[in-house]
């Protein structure tokens, strides 16, 4: 070779635009040995050869775009970070790469600038799960592993363990604390169990009744008591309603607000300020001690008592408290009559009634009594077609802030395919579902799912599924949910399978389920995302319009099968079996007339929610079947593009919001740069990362 048929990697490097130390990286490598050989020794090493530049420039590309794409890549962690974050030191760690035993569990990359003393040419991401084979850890890995093994726990309760000196601690290269996983997951159950049995035997207390006067809970207590023997309640021309729906909830639920109730009117005694939300735990240390439970009975109420409440509530909070209140002051009222045994009771009870009824006066009865310039939020329904329907669940499935993407994407498919409301969505039970003997979910003789939602996890304990045909589910949806409890049964370790619910705020208890609903911060994140809304409708998504759109798809306007026969009534009755609706009809259509054929029942949702869920597949799929989902009917082409503008103004309207929101975030954050009095460590972090979780999404 000539001279002239090389360069120096100086020239190249400024010429092609590639890293001078990725050069070097090549050149330690046999395979490209002959791009720097030859004839190049004569005239130095830091020559190479013209004809391969392209080729190392394609390589280099490549490398980068391939470092870019792990390092963004959460389910990976480059080298630098894991040494960081372990006992093992760089040689141990690459005896452990070399060793070929974990070859799966990471992959190499050419580094870009240099060789490294130990890794020599490759930089190495690894996948979380090579972290269970490093001896010790630091609590940032120990909270993902165990997360990833069903076990929620922060890092500051294992920061607070290690304090406390429950933990072994060993120091890294780095001077840094670690940790033995497994000693952390055996402590963590430990606590968790001890909290979990205390919380089930405590389940009933609230914080705002455990500083109620003994007087007062008892009071509550019988009240609760009555209502769970099925009392009835009536006084005047008021009767209160004797079935209580879903009566463990709503009796801790009930507990709870007259404990607010309670607790509020003491604190207006007390001259202690009225805010939209009162709990004893967020007093300053004044307020406690200003607070004095004695100075209220429940009987001894007046009307300045109602007026000091409402002060900093709407309309519809005080609605909802009078319909709490109502029906436990009539109780109060008809106990006390029945005791009125004589002359003096008699008058002490009539001036009891007017005192009470002139305070219970003073609150609205219903939505209708709005304040001046007061307005009711009304929520703009949206209805998805199939397509958005997917799209949902992909933004789902890739949504950088959950904890369980795959767990929030099953939520929402099943929801799209059997009408779950988000009540019952945590009301779910394995069980439930036509399993088979591992505790999958089977197909029945049609091959479908089948799912019997039970009329005590129902909505007011009142839509039970169809007590033959069931809320039927696609074989597509089965596999996906499958897929989920195969991930739930692994992480759940050694409890039963096919028991327990399905949604869980913990994987590793069966029957401890969520308090509250779920889904909702997740539906937060997710509506900027959905740019085939309108703003309106993007402000007010909410997982039940899953529900709202597969009725939609199965008899809303525009809607029709391809068998003609199927439309009208029997599309009708369909559409209500799945949703576990009163199948409707006059007298004659729901008492003397017989209920549609199973064959046509699953024809027509073979025809409208039995959809493939991938875009490509589903156009195949109207296509071959002619079908249009009633979104499609929806918006008339020339409104199409006022709606566009209308969406850019709307779109500038929620950066302002937005940027203002930004602003009470960081001011909060300042706040709570110390912990303040009255709320606990886990309070304190959990506070806070909500606040940075909503400030990274609005950014």
């Amino acid at each position: 070779m000539k001279s002239n048929d090389f360069m120096t990697i100086y020239a190249a490097c400024n010429e092609w635009g590639i890293s001078e130390g990725f050069f070097s990286v090549l050149k330690s490598l046999p395979k490209h040995e002959a791009w720097f050989t030859g004839d190049a020794t004569q005239y130095g090493q830091d020559l190479v050869l013209k004809t391969a530049i392209p080729n190392i420039k394609a390589l280099y590309e490549k490398t980068c775009e391939e470092f870019n794409n792990y390092t963004k890549d959460p389910n990976y962690l480059n080298i630098g970070g894991l040494i960081k974050g372990v006992t093992q030191t760089n040689s141990e760690i690459k005896n452990m790469i070399d060793s070929k035993q974990y070859d799966h569990l990471f992959v190499k990359v050419l580094r870009r600038k240099k060789i490294d003393p130990i890794f020599g040419a490759y930089i190495y991401f690894f996948k979380y799960d090579f972290l269970e084979h490093c001896e010790n850890l630091t609590t940032g890995f120990l909270a993902k592993l165990l997360k990833k093994r069903g076990i929620v726990v922060s890092d500051v309760t294992i920061l607070s363990y290690k304090k406390e000196g429950l933990l072994s601690v060993k120091e890294n290269q780095y001077g840094i604390d670690t940790m033995s996983l497994n000693e952390v997951e055996s402590l963590v159950l430990a606590k968790k169990k001890e909290k979990y049995m205390h919380s089930k035997n405590t389940a009933n207390e609230n914080s705002n009744f455990s500083v109620l006067n003994s007087q007062q809970q008892k009071i509550i207590e019988e009240y609760l008591s009555f209502r769970k023997k099925g009392g009835r309640i009536s006084h005047n021309n008021y009767r209160a309603k004797k079935h209580i729906a879903n009566k463990e909830e709503t009796l801790a639920k009930l507990r709870s607000a007259l404990a607010t109730f309670f607790f509020r009117i003491i604190c207006a005694r007390c001259n202690i300020d009225q805010k939209p939300k009162m709990r004893y735990a967020f007093l300053t240390q004044d307020e406690k001690e200003k607070y004095d439970s004695n100075k209220f009975h429940p009987t001894q109420i007046s009307e300045d008592d109602a007026f000091a409440f409402m002060t900093e509530s709407k309309t519809t909070s005080a609605v909802h408290v009078f319909q709490t209140i109502k029906p436990f002051y009539a109780w109060i009222l008809q106990r006390l009559k029945n005791d009125a045994l004589t002359p003096d009771k008699w008058f002490e009870y009539g001036q009891l009634e007017l005192r009470i009824e002139s305070f219970l006066n003073q609150f609205p009865t219903n939505y209708s009594e709005l304040a001046s310039g007061e307005t009711i939020n009304k929520v703009n329904k949206s209805f998805l077609n199939r397509e958005e329907m997917i799209i949902v669940r992909e933004k789902l499935l890739n949504d950088p802030g959950s904890h369980d993407p795959y767990r929030n994407a099953t939520i929402w498919e099943l929801c799209c395919v059997t009408g779950t409301r988000p009540y019952e969505v945590r009301k779910l039970k394995i069980e439930y579902f036509l399993l088979d003997k591992e505790g999958y979910i089977k197909l029945n003789s049609r091959g479908w799912g089948e799912l019997h939602i039970p009329r005590e996890a129902s909505k007011h304990e009142n839509s039970p599924s169809h007590p033959v045909l069931g809320t039927v589910i696609p074989a597509g949806t089965v596999k996906r949910v499958n897929e989920y409890l195969k991930r739930l049964y692994k992480k759940q370790k050694n409890e039963p399978r096919g028991k327990g619910f399905l949604f869980r705020p913990e994987d590793l208890f069966p029957e401890k389920g969520y308090k509250s609903a779920i889904m909702t911060d997740v539906m937060t994140r997710l509506k900027t995302q959905l740019d085939f809304l309108s703003y309106e409708q993007r402000r007010d998504f909410e997982l039940k319009a899953s529900r709202r759109s597969m009725n939609n798809l199965i008899e809303g306007f525009g809607v029709r099968l391809p068998i003609e026969r199927l439309n009208g009534r029997i599309q009708k009755v369909a559409a209500d079996i799945q949703m576990r609706h009163k199948i409707s009809g006059d007298i004659g259509e729901m008492h003397y007339t017989a209920p549609i054929s199973d064959d046509d029942f699953y024809t027509v949702l073979n025809h409208t929610i039995n959809f493939p869920w991938n875009r490509k597949e589903l156009i195949m799929w109207e296509k071959e079947l002619n079908l249009h989902s009633s979104k499609d009917f929806e918006i008339k082409s020339e409104e199409k593009e006022s709606k566009k503008i209308s969406q850019e103004r709307k779109e500038y309207e929620l950066n302002e919001i937005n940027s203002k929101r930004l602003d009470e975030i960081n001011l909060q954050l300042n706040k709570l740069r110390k912990r303040p009095k009255g709320l606990t460590i886990e309070e304190w972090f959990e506070m806070k990362e909500s606040l940075e979780k909503e400030k990274m999404y609005i950014n």
